[in-house]
């Protein structure tokens, strides 16, 4: 009863201006923040609005006035900016409400409290200090302007090692040379602007020659930075092989490799010391690891009897592993022209009957099966389905007649125009023989006359 009376009183008050007298150590505080402070236009800004007293709490109403580049999208009293509420309990003494608004337009923001009027639970009217909070609405490309560009770091080192040159922010690249044996390292680093991010520190893995790592600096603004370093690992009496131009060095630590699919382990003979190598029955093939200069390793196709390398490129497709391989351009309808195409980060040989065509001819091994057959690539799709050459057997033999017919045509043109240029020649003679036979007869007659 009491709380339906509180709450008729403060109708009555605030319908018709009907003074209070109030209490003397009544006051209460309607505080306002905001969440966050700084929002981009579009985007969403909460503001917690709380009545708060020393004393209890009777009745109360407020306005929440916001500025007009900002949209009221939800409130927690009746989804209304006009709060008029009454308290729960004889004992409450404070109330939080709940505001949540739409950045329209870059400046600056107000949402304040207005036309405040409490009660306290007695029923005397309390003195009020209203608050405000200002946000600051800016534009995408404003907030990322004020982003900050720096990139750098401020160290860069190796635990119980020795970068060369010594370490200077603008450098980018550096070598260290560690110890036979060393299989990881602990990369510390440290950042300009606390601000930016850096990754690629901490422990490290690292196997046998040149290890190529990257330590990356991100700036707040999203600009990334790359520090080097080349970790060379010392090896024992290293084997070194070359291919072409480049230069490589043969993985001898079984660890360092993964076997690849269909696959097994097996060692072979290199500078009297055994090599992990990999074998596979269907394929014929015997794979090796290489390093290169820079650190990767890939797998060659080892031919022992010739001491011959072919980088071996395997793709895995759903339930096909695919072997490309090179294809006699003979073999193939003049229809398709030799391109390539991209699988990942990897070029494959392909062909093409128009460069911009979707679809592709691979030609290669099954490495589950050994067939070797063309297979046609969805570039978008990234998917491998069997082609049926019957198409370009028919393509080829289609071409072959059409060839033939060319050359016959051809023949025959030819041969009509040299028939034509006889026959010419033929006419011209007899024209010429009946010219002077003609004359002939005309001096012989002459002649008779004198």
């Amino acid at each position: 009863m009491r709380h339906k009376f509180l709450t008729f009183l403060f109708i009555l008050l605030t319908s018709f201006g009907i003074a209070v007298t109030k209490a003397e150590a009544a006051s209460a505080t309607i505080s306002v923040t905001a969440s966050p402070t700084k929002v981009v236009v579009g985007n969403t800004v909460t503001v917690t609005v709380k009545l708060s007293s020393a004393s209890s709490l009777g009745a109360w109403n407020f306005d929440v006035m916001a500025s007009s580049n900002l949209t009221l999208t939800y409130s927690s009293f009746q989804n209304s900016l006009y709060v008029a509420d009454v308290a729960s309990s004889t004992n409450q003494k404070s109330k939080t409400y709940t505001f949540k608004f739409k950045a329209k337009s870059s400046g600056t923001a107000t949402v304040a409290i207005k036309n405040s009027y409490v009660l306290d639970y007695d029923e005397n009217v309390m003195s009020t200090t209203n608050g405000s909070r200002t946000i600051s609405i800016i534009t995408q490309k404003q907030l990322e302007d004020s982003y900050s560009k720096n990139n750098n770091l401020a160290s860069l080192s190796i635990q119980g090692a020795t970068l060369s040159p010594e370490f200077n922010k603008d450098v980018l690249e550096y070598t260290t040379e560690l110890p036979p044996e060393t299989t990881k390292i602990n990369i510390e680093a440290s950042v300009e602007d606390k601000k930016a991010s850096v990754a690629g520190v901490g422990e490290i893995d690292v196997t046998d020659g040149n290890n190529r790592l990257e330590v990356k600096v991100t700036a707040e603004n999203g600009t990334v930075k790359t520090y080097v370093i080349n970790a060379v690992v010392k090896e024992y009496n290293p084997i070194e092989v070359k291919i072409g131009e480049s230069k490589y060095t043969v993985v001898r630590k079984k660890a360092m490799l993964e076997a690849p699919r269909n696959y097994t382990e097996t060692t072979i003979t290199m500078n009297d010391e055994q090599i992990p190598a990999f074998t596979n029955e269907i394929t014929k093939f015997t794979l090796i690891g290489l390093k290169d200069s820079e650190g990767n390793i890939d797998y060659y196709i080892y031919d022992q009897s010739n001491d011959t390398y072919t980088l071996y490129m395997e793709l895995s497709f759903d339930k096909l592993v695919f072997y490309p391989m090179e294809v006699d351009a003979k073999d193939i309808s003049k229809e398709y022209k030799k391109t390539s195409v991209l699988y990942g980060d990897q070029e494959v040989e392909a062909y093409k009957i128009k460069a911009s065509s979707r679809f592709a001819l691979l030609y290669g091994m099954n490495v589950e099966t050994g067939e070797k057959a063309y297979y046609l690539f969805d570039t978008k799709d990234n998917t491998l389905q069997y082609y049926n050459s019957e198409e370009m057997d028919i393509l080829n033999k289609e071409n072959n007649k059409f060839f033939v017919a060319i050359i016959i045509l051809g023949v025959v043109s030819l041969l009509s125009i040299i028939l034509n240029i006889l026959l010419l020649i033929v006419m011209y003679k007899e024209k010429k023989t009946r010219k002077v036979s003609k004359m002939n007869k005309k001096n012989n007659k002459n002649t008779s006359n004198q």
